[in-house]
């Protein structure tokens, strides 16, 4: 070869152009296997959960069909399907497949219904919440885009649901000189129960700028909790008081949300 080729050849891998590419090719290989180790993360996100609670339907529809025999024209309470959820996670990645991670979950379902008409009032309210904390063991899959991860987790975590119900009824009584409002009903429902459950999901993150990332993860929930206990208060006088239905706190949750690598 003359020294004129070899020349060609040297100016052929210096051009910038191909330096670039030589750059990406190394940080392909080098990062996956040694930025990743040891790493803390955290993360907040937000979605939607959709719920299990068909007993707590079945039960307003009962409910609502009793007042409508004794003349009291209601409508039904609106289905509980879905519910806002958050959550939060802080996260140690062991090596490039695996981490763990704790997390801190929060979910509200509320539903309600009313009538109010010139003589009387009627209102029922349904509140349901869980709050979570837990750990999630992840799997990350090899990467097929270079910014972009997907793992599989298990989790273990540990539920405290919450069941409220409120019904409040008045009446307009008139009389000759005078209009007074009375108060019918005035009854609150209250109960709560802890419980473990397990989790499994997946989720993935791509690369925005910097440490931040965009986070998405869907995961189901198997949480179904049984009876619970509490109390029932009628005006001033309070009992205690078990559902008469079981509660399924199982949810498929689908969230989106930021992760900042630290």
């Amino acid at each position: 070869m003359t020294k004129l080729g070899i020349l060609k050849i040297f100016r052929t891998i210096l051009r910038p152009r191909r330096i670039a590419c030589l750059l990406c090719d190394a940080l392909w290989l080098v990062f996956p296997t040694m930025a990743q180790e040891g790493v803390w993360s955290v993360r907040a996100s937000g979605g939607i959960s959709v719920l299990s609670f068909r007993s707590v339907d079945e039960e307003g529809r009962r409910d609502i069909a009793a007042f409508n025999r004794l003349g009291y024209p209601i409508a039904d309470y609106p289905p509980l399907r879905s519910a806002p959820s958050v959550e939060a996670n802080l996260r140690y990645r062991f090596d490039r497949d695996t981490d763990v991670s704790l997390f801190f979950s929060y979910m509200r379902a509320t539903t309600a219904t009313m009538l109010n008409d010139s003589a009387r009032f009627l209102s029922l309210d349904r509140k349901l919440t869980s709050t979570d904390f837990g750990i999630d063991f992840s799997y990350y899959f090899p990467p097929l885009v270079y910014d972009a991860e997907l793992s599989a987790f298990l989790g273990l975590g540990r539920m405290t649901g919450h069941a409220d119900q409120t019904t409040k009824e008045t009446r307009v009584v008139k009389s000759a000189d005078s209009t007074i409002t009375e108060i019918v009903q005035d009854a609150f429902a209250g109960h709560t129960k802890s419980k473990l459950y397990v989790r499994i999901g997946v989720q993935g993150t791509i690369l925005i700028v910097g440490p931040v990332h965009f986070a998405a993860t869907v995961v189901y929930k198997y949480a179904p909790i049984g009876k619970l206990d509490g109390i029932l208060r009628e005006f001033s006088v309070i009992r205690p008081y078990t559902t008469s239905i079981e509660f399924n706190y199982s949810t498929l949750d689908v969230k989106a949300g930021v992760e900042v690598r630290l």
